[in-house]
């Protein structure tokens, strides 16, 4: 057995943090507030964000809720003293807050790419948190971008991930049979609703059927779930939490399971496919 594990994503770098972001939640209000301390993060930040010089940059990790802000200062400041990345910054990205590297001019840039390799082999407490950093545009690149064809995972980042987490679906919701133009509509949705999410830190891709084009996002093994049980990772949990539902064209749905009670359509963990 190998002595070192390799974990998809950040997630388990997030649960490493959150006994650190639980405490700053819990602790009380000084005399700084939590949108000063906010402002004081992001001041500190090297200059201008990535979004507003135009610039590509490595994403570390993405958090979303009312403590993103706690909790990506308190992963900038891990890594500075962990992993020896002391350049890193905080920039808001649309709902999500990101932890940054480096200023790129595109994916062709050899520095970006020297970079992405550097944070991709730091270990921090025995694992590699950064594996699937990414590098992001400083806005969502018009659609057409096979790069995040779902189908292109394993060519682009190894045959070991099996599973995504569904997040959305683009489609008719009449029953009717689709048209040219509305399969057409439904992928340029789905390829823009993809944009949008890379560009806020998010692993994300798309996936074109014949009747409906799929968003999904994170990248899990086969052993991240037990076929037996149904248990599933610490990581793909945490993803769930971030996504918990499956929108249709944008918007939350209803369904009905059985005699129970409507509720909103969960994501889902769906399979990679083989192309």
């Amino acid at each position: 057995m190998a002595s070192k594990r390799r974990i998809p994503g950040w997630c388990p770098f997030l649960a490493f943090l959150s006994i650190f972001a639980a405490g700053c939640a819990s602790t009380e209000t000084g005399t700084t507030s939590q949108a000063e301390e906010g402002r004081s993060l992001f001041a500190d930040a090297a200059g201008r964000s990535a979004r507003e010089s135009g610039a590509w940059t490595i994403v570390l990790a993405a958090f979303r809720g009312p403590d993103a802000i706690q909790a990506a200062g308190i992963a900038r400041d891990r890594v500075a003293i962990e992993g020896g990345l002391r350049e890193t910054a905080i920039e808001q990205r649309g709902e999500a807050v990101l932890l940054t590297l480096g200023r790129f001019s595109g994916p062709e840039d050899p520095r970006s790419q020297d970079a992405l390799a550097r944070v991709r082999g730091i270990e921090m407490n025995g694992i590699n948190p950064f594996t699937q950093a990414m590098l992001t545009p400083p806005e969502p690149p018009p659609g057409r971008n096979p790069q995040y064809d779902l189908r292109r995972v394993r060519e682009m980042y190894g045959p070991t991930y099996a599973y995504t987490l569904q997040v959305g679906v683009y489609g008719r919701t009449d029953n009717r049979p689709m048209t040219d133009r509305d399969r057409e509509d439904a992928r340029d949705a789905a390829e823009r609703a993809v944009a949008t999410l890379r560009s806020e830190g998010e692993l994300a891709f798309y996936h074109h059927g014949p009747n409906f084009s799929t968003v999904t996002v994170g990248l899990f093994r086969d052993d991240e779930v037990n076929p037996t049980t149904g248990l599933r990772s610490a990581a793909i949990l945490e993803l769930q939490g971030k996504f918990p539902y499956n929108l249709l064209n944008g918007a939350q749905r209803t369904v009905r399971i059985g005699t129970a009670a409507p509720q909103a359509q969960r994501s889902v963990l769906v399979g990679i496919p083989t192309r």
